[in-house]
């Protein structure tokens, strides 16, 4: 494979096997385009760095910060056969479209086995002040383990697939509650209505 037209009828000539749950359409708009050498493509990639680079300066130079901390993305997701990915957020793009550093570091686990990371962003040139924080952060919270080989996280935490069998109600808030091994707190209230 050497071009994005072999992956496509390469795509093409498999249907059974690689577009049996997902289809290729960013692939066919992609190819559609005049590609990289289209001065629209151009003039898109140096806006969006400019843009990139003066969103990250002017956060740092406003609130006088070192770094912008963030989560990486979103929490990891199960891939939904009929909704596809369940993509939150991100938040390394604006450091990789501006060329600036950007350092992930573990933050945690997702039902106990999902890494989680969060970020260290920069301004260009911070690279010593990110591995500082980066390090501190590691040190401090200690937020890894070593990887384990799990065949499933189990259905509990999901909505079963046939919901037309359950009827919504005051049982079901309070099983949530039960499984989630806590009542809501006021900060989780107040986070819901933002």
């Amino acid at each position: 494979m050497r071009t994005l037209a072999d992956l496509i009828a390469f795509n093409e000539a498999n249907a059974e096997r690689e577009l049996r749950w997902f289809g290729q359409e960013i692939f066919l708009q992609a190819e559609a385009t005049g590609g990289t050498a289209d001065p629209a493509y151009a003039e898109a990639l140096a806006t969006s760095k400019r843009l990139a680079q003066d969103g990250i300066d002017q956060t740092l130079e406003r609130f006088d910060l070192d770094a912008i901390f963030s989560l990486t993305a979103s929490p990891p997701w199960t891939t939904d056969l009929v909704n596809g990915d369940h993509f939150l957020l991100g938040s390394s793009t604006p450091a990789a479209v501006a060329g600036y550093p950007n350092i992930t570091v573990p933050a945690g686990f997702s039902f106990g086995e999902l890494p989680v990371g969060v970020n260290f962003i920069g301004r260009r040139w911070a690279e010593p002040t990110l591995l500082k924080l980066a390090y501190g952060y590691e040190q401090g919270t200690h937020h890894r383990h070593a990887p384990r080989f799990v065949p499933t996280l189990g259905v509990r935490e999901f909505l079963p697939r046939d919901t037309s069998t359950r009827k919504p109600g005051a049982a079901d808030h309070r099983t949530a509650q039960h499984r989630s091994g806590s009542e809501p707190s006021s900060s989780r209230q107040k986070m819901t209505g933002l």
